[in-house]
């Protein structure tokens, strides 16, 4: 395997165990939480993003785009990331573990980010 290789897996690792680790505000969300545990707030957290995040994941997983009375998160939340989410529900699943999964894609986009900017340095 390649140098480059190598630190993109130590990235990934140190990235993700960061993420699975380090919670930052109490009443996050459960690692292992599924779309529908946001569907009602009160099982999973207080906070009321959970809940509109997974209106707009569900309304992209459902109908192809968010739906004309959801139409407000488009304007709330930045853009793409409910298709982001809605792309998640499609590839692993409705019953997915969420969170999960999107700080894997997150230590993934760190790693991939960390391993070019060290490539750039380096040259």
């Amino acid at each position: 395997m390649s140098k480059n290789i190598n630190y993109f897996f130590l990235y990934f690792i140190v990235s993700a165990l960061v993420g699975l680790f380090v919670r930052d505000i109490p009443g996050q969300p459960y690692l292992l939480s599924t779309i529908s545990n946001f569907m009602t707030p009160d099982d999973v957290t207080k906070l009321g993003d959970p809940g509109s995040f997974a209106i707009g994941a569900r309304d992209v997983f459902t109908h192809g785009w968010i739906k004309a009375e959801n139409a407000w998160l488009i304007r709330l939340w930045p853009p793409g990331f409910m298709f982001l989410e809605g792309m998640v529900l499609k590839v692993f699943g409705i019953d997915a573990p969420f969170i999960l999964v999107l700080v894997l894609i997150n230590a993934a986009c760190f790693a991939l980010m960390l391993s070019v900017f060290r490539g750039f340095l380096r040259g």
